[in-house]
């Protein structure tokens, strides 16, 4: 799978540190080319979505809303 946002660019966020609800164990992966040579392994839309739809921080529950819809995600996901 490739992905290539529409607008052309994009943003990575590096996880250091997950605070109580969730460890790095916890995290579902998935594998993106973001070109021929390179391959990064992020947290999956769903892991992204659990992450943030019950957070107190306004931007991260609009995230989660702008997940649910873009990747078809459901509450129980």
């Amino acid at each position: 799978m490739q992905y290539v946002p529409p607008e052309g660019t994009f943003r990575i966020d590096i996880l250091t540190r997950l605070g109580e609800a969730f460890a790095f164990e916890d995290l579902e992966q998935t594998r993106v080319d973001v070109d021929e040579a390179l391959t990064v392994t992020v947290a999956s839309a769903r892991t992204l979505y659990r992450m943030k739809r019950n957070t107190v921080r306004l931007k991260d529950r609009a995230d989660a809303a702008l997940l649910r819809e873009r990747f078809g995600l459901h509450e129980e996901d």
